[in-house]
């Protein structure tokens, strides 16, 4: 993985990983998801057994890119470098 590639990674991973490892966090990820009426209300974990999950955890990222950066925003987390806007 190039060097670039591997440093969006690891944010994104250390977003995924601050909303996913909190119960509440990703109690209210999953509201936000459901209130704005999305076909998916919960990330995935990267897990480096897996090879394809690395593609399928930046899959997701991308479809619910928005709904990260108002959670992430109103949660004062603000990733400007991630370029959700």
């Amino acid at each position: 993985m190039g060097k670039d590639l591997l440093t969006v990674f690891k944010v994104i991973t250390r977003d995924v990983n601050y909303i996913k490892n909190r119960p509440l966090k990703g109690m209210l990820f999953a509201k936000l998801c459901d209130d704005m009426g999305l076909e998916y209300r919960s990330l995935l974990y990267y897990c480096e057994a897996r090879w394809l999950s690395r593609a399928k955890v930046l899959q997701r990222v991308f479809e619910l890119k928005k709904e990260i950066a108002i959670f992430l925003s109103d949660n004062n987390r603000d990733e400007k470098h991630l370029l959700f806007s």
